[in-house]
């Protein structure tokens, strides 16, 4: 008797954690004859689509059934038969039943056969139902959400990609073919560390597309790509990282597109500034450029070498202190004829004490105005 009444202690304790989980999960426990088709189950399971659990208590399993989503239901009931016949090792579908309401709820149904005759066929089956509605509708949102973002990445002309961690393609849109002459097939499912330009290999692999002091940022990286005709080219790319629940970064998403005419251009105007700063410090004559402030904002090496000091940032008159205090060739200061040439002669110490005459001429630099 203490056995027995120790037993079924246990199994109201086992119940009612059972009913606990029920209630938590949106589930309920279903138990059906196999031979006569009546059913048993939890009210939670009647009370998820609004019904009275009496009204269903008692029958057969078709009062569920004829609730089924007119193209869920063949596929249901072909589940079960295959279970029941042995073809599948449990009974486990997905499908829509309707509510009191008249609206659809997306329900998964398993379960297994839980006991057989002595001939070895089905005589019950038992299983779970989970309501899976707030599960589809994300993964419905998700798959919409998916449509826009292609569609917009097939209509750009950056190239929009989908990488794995590694950053091998998991999608390439279809600006790959007038940006490299790649299609995207045969971009997918390579790495694009293997189309970067040799020089480029080093930095990009030790680049870091996830910015850790805010992982939720995108980066931005230039480099050179090898296209279909074996030229590179220079794209820049940002870079975002997903995250799942966890935090862990399970894709990337980067958007390219081809800079390198900037590239080129950039390059020019560099060997072009090379060129000037060249030509400005071999001119044997100093040369300074003041601002309409009159201070210095680049000399060149002949200037500084005569004054023993860097100019950049100091007034004209601590560079000329032998001038006037009234300067009437400095342009900014010369307010009766500012755009006109003007030229005086000065006597100037070097910076070892040796005097030297120069002739100090003044150019207005103009923009509508004199600005230097």
């Amino acid at each position: 008797m203490l056995f027995s009444g120790l037993l079924l202690s246990r199994l109201e304790k086992v119940s009612n954690y059972l009913n606990s989980a029920i209630e938590i999960g949106n589930m309920a426990w279903w138990h059906m004859d196999a031979t006569t088709g009546f059913v048993d189950f939890h009210r939670k399971k009647t009370d998820m689509l609004g019904f009275d659990y009496n009204d269903f208590q008692g029958k057969t399993y078709h009062v569920f059934t004829e609730l089924l989503h007119p193209e869920d239901e063949p596929k249901a009931m072909e589940a079960m038969r295959d279970h029941l016949s042995g073809k599948t090792e449990a009974y486990d579908t997905e499908y829509r039943i309707k509510t009191i309401s008249g609206n659809y709820r997306w329900f998964r149904d398993f379960g297994r056969i839980s006991s057989r005759s002595q001939d070895g066929a089905p005589k019950s089956v038992t299983g779970l139902v989970i309501d899976i509605s707030e599960r589809k509708a994300k993964a419905a949102e998700l798959v919409e959400r998916e449509k826009q973002y292609r569609l917009l990445a097939e209509h750009t002309f950056d190239l929009v990609c989908l990488h794995e961690p590694n950053g091998r393609y998991l999608y390439v849109s279809p600006s790959s073919i007038p940006m490299l002459g790649y299609d995207p097939d045969e971009l997918t499912g390579q790495n694009p560390y293997d189309f970067f330009h040799p020089d480029d290999q080093v930095s990009m692999s030790s680049e870091s597309f996830i910015n850790d002091s805010d992982p939720t940022s995108k980066t931005r990286v230039e480099y050179r790509f090898k296209n279909n005709s074996g030229e590179y080219l220079w794209l820049e790319t940002y870079t975002i990282p997903v995250f799942d629940d966890s935090g862990d970064v399970v894709q990337l998403v980067s958007s390219s597109r081809d800079i390198t005419s900037r590239k080129q251009a950039e390059q020019d105007l560099n060997a072009e500034r090379t060129l000037l700063k060249s030509t400005f410090n071999a001119i044997q004559g100093g040369i300074v450029v003041l601002d309409k402030n009159l201070t210095v904002v680049q000399h060149n090496e002949t200037m500084e070498r005569w004054s023993g000091k860097p100019l950049t940032g100091l007034k004209c008159r601590d560079v000329f202190p032998e001038c006037p205090n009234t300067c009437q060739i400095c342009a900014a200061e010369n307010k009766a004829s500012p755009r006109i040439q003007k030229e005086k002669t000065i006597e100037y110490t070097l910076q070892g004490g040796e005097q030297k005459t120069l002739r100090i001429m003044s150019y207005p630099l103009l923009d509508g105005d004199v600005a230097g």
